[in-house]
Formats: C-alpha cells, structure tokens, sequence
C-alpha cells in the first residue's frame, strides 16, 4: 500500500467516526429532552394532586361547610364510620368459597 491509499483508508474512518458521534450525541439530546418533559409532567401533577380538592387539597368555603355539617365529622376532623376495608386476598375468597360451611363444624369426640 502506498501512502496515499492510507491517508485515504484514514479519512473514510475519521468520517465514518464522526458521523456515528454526531448520531450518539443526536440521540443524548433527545433523551436529555425527553427527561426535562418527563420532569416537567410530574411537577404539574404533583402541584394539581397538592391544588385539587378532590385528592386532598384546602377545599373552599363551600364544601368545608359540607364537610363541618356531615355526621363524620367528629372533633375536628372527617372520619369514616363505616369501612369497606376487606383483609382477603383474591385467592383466599376463592379457597374459602370452595370450602363451605360444613368443614368448618368442630367434631367434638
């Protein structure tokens, strides 16, 4: 090989080089950006979550009347009286259904 044939073998690369940087430097600016939006959505809901009444924020004046006027409202605060809380996973619902009432009858001997 001659000289010049290296030169030329140099600068295809030198280019070839180059161009994959500019792609990969391409692709971290998108991501960059993508992170600054993906920032920028959780503010917004963080701030609505914190703003809105319905998940907890100050309400006005007219639903803390509501609110002061209602039966769960016991020293100061909003309690629930009646619960809908169920401590059953899926899977035990389902054993328990298959059981039925007679295997759960204590045999006295």
């Amino acid at each position: 090989m001659t000289d010049y044939s290296l030169i030329i073998r140099y600068n295809h690369l030198k280019l070839i080089t180059e161009a994959y940087l500019e792609i990969f430097f391409t692709i971290l600016n998108i991501i960059k950006y993508l992170i600054y939006i993906l920032i920028a959505i959780a503010i917004v809901i963080f701030i609505f979550l914190k703003v809105s009444p319905a998940f907890g924020g100050t309400p006005d004046k007219d639903a803390l009347k509501t609110i002061e006027n209602s039966q769960n409202f016991i020293e100061g605060k909003f309690q629930n009286i009646k619960t809908n809380y169920t401590n059953f996973r899926s899977s035990e619902k389902k054993r328990l259904s298959r059981i039925g009432s007679h295997h759960l009858k204590i045999k006295i001997h």
